[in-house]
Parts: C-alpha cells; structure tokens; sequence
C-alpha cells in the first residue's frame, strides 16, 4: 500500500510539472520563431519588420540578450544610433561577456561623434575578447582622432597582425604615417591595401597626393587615373589629375579633367586654369 501512495505522489507530481515544461517549450518555440523572423527580415532589408519581430521575441523573453543585439543593428542600420546603444547596453547588461555587443555599441558611439564612450565599448571588447581585430582597427582610427599617434599606429598594427589581409588597418595606417609625414611607410600601408582590395580607389588617390608632392608628376597621375576607372563619378581625382597635368603644360588634358571634375561636383578646381593655384584636398 505504500508503495503505491508513493508511486500515485510521484504520478501526481509529473502530471503537475509536465504541463508547465510544455508551455516553457511552447514558449520558447515562439521566441525563436520571432527571433528567426527577425533575422529573415534584415536580410531582406525589410528593417522595420525585423525590429517588430525583434521586439515580439524580447516580449515574450525579456532576457534574450541576442535579441537586443541584433535589434540594436537594425536600428544601427536605419541611423538610429541612440536606441541602437540602448539595444547594445541592455545586451551587455544580461550578458557582460557580449564582445560584438560592446563592439557593436561602440561604432554607435562614433557615429554619434562620442569617441570617449566609443573608446570606452572597444575597450570593453578587446578585454573580452583580444582577437576582434575591428575593435583594434575601429580604436586606432579614435586615437587617431585623439591625436594619440603611436597607440593609433599600435592599434593598427595589432589589426593586421590578427588579420595580415585586412585591407582597411593598412590604410588606416598610412593615414597616420601621413599624419607624422613618414612617406615611404604611408606608401608602403597604401600599396599593401591597394594588393589587398585593388578597387580602394582612395588608397590610389591618396598614394597618388604623396607621389604628387614629392615631384614624382608621372606616378601620381598613374594613380589618379586608376582611381577614376574604379569610380569615375568621384571628382577628387580629376581634380588632383588635372593639376598634375597643369603641372606638365598639358593643358589640353588638365581642362578635360577640370571639366569632369565640375561635372561631378568639384566646379573650385576650375581655377587651376586660370592662374590659381589648388591647394591639397
């Protein structure tokens, strides 16, 4: 008799939790769902159907820290940086250990020109996670605006040796070499990026401003006219060519150039034919 009181409590018991484990399983179903939904819709571009997905999953599970996250990206995406750092932050806040999620909070921070707080959230993932190389990458390109040179230049450094093929921290580099007028560093950065992605049309142009102002006239049109085959609406190198040309009394091309670079935006450069002089740009 007493095995089966027993036996009819423990019955009782598994009928009582059976239905409360079923609708955790339900519930949890839903939110993936959502979330899933959610996922689909930024993909497709469909932002403002993510975010309403996004926001269904966190309802029904206020701690889901992976559905702030990429709610925050979405509101990223549509340039609503201070609700995309309230997303990051209470991600953050559930989980401490979300690197993208500090990452992610700091590229909202610079958008919003609040480089003290971005440098705060890269910071943050770099202590969490020492290999995300964006975050060394994005941190440097902060020093840099800090005027903080050497830790920029160590930043960088740090990128490309997490990532030897990352295109973006050469460059970034040679900015800073520009910035202490290191030239054959800041050449070197800049044909590395050009090995890397040979469509960084600014790389060429910036390469192309360093050839120019050590006399090397003939480089620096080589480059300037490979950055306008990669993008031939952006005046800037016309506007630099064309002065190069100046430079050469080939007036000809120089007008073509001015002409071109009017065309597309840049009508200042006009003068280069008449009798002024263009400053670097």
């Amino acid at each position: 008799m007493r095995h089966f009181i027993v036996l009819a409590c423990v019955l009782v018991v598994a009928w009582t939790i059976f239905p409360r484990l079923s609708g955790y399983v339900t519930l949890k179903k839903e939110v993936s769902a959502h979330y899933e939904r959610g996922l689909s819709h930024r993909d497709s571009g469909e932002y403002k159907q993510a975010v309403r997905e996004y926001s269904e999953a966190i309802r029904l599970d206020p701690g889901y820290a992976k559905a702030y996250y990429e709610r925050g990206e979405v509101f990223a995406k549509l340039g609503k940086h201070l609700k995309a750092i309230e997303d990051f932050s209470q991600a953050v806040a559930i989980d401490p250990k979300y690197a993208n999620a500090y990452f992610a909070q700091g590229i909202a921070y610079y958008n919003l020109d609040n480089y003290s707080e971005a440098l705060v959230s890269y910071n943050q993932a770099i202590d969490i996670d020492p290999k995300n190389g964006g975050a060394y990458n994005n941190r440097g390109a902060i020093y840099r605006i800090f005027g903080d040179y050497s830790e920029a230049i160590a930043d960088f450094s740090q990128t490309i040796a997490i990532d030897p093929k990352d295109a973006a921290a050469h460059y970034n580099r040679a900015l800073v070499y520009v910035d202490l007028g290191d030239h054959p560093k800041a050449i070197a950065d800049y044909s590395q990026a050009i090995k890397l992605n040979p469509y960084h049309a600014n790389a060429y142009i910036n390469r192309g401003m360093i050839h120019y102002n050590l006399g090397n006239t003939n480089r620096a049109i080589d480059d300037f006219s490979q950055a306008i085959r990669i993008d031939p609406t952006n005046p800037l190198p016309y506007t630099h060519r064309a002065r190069a040309y100046a430079d050469q009394q080939n007036y000809e091309q120089a007008t073509q150039d001015t002409q071109s670079a009017c065309q597309f935006g840049d009508c200042e450069v006009l003068n280069i034919l008449q009798g002024g002089n263009l400053t670097d740009r």
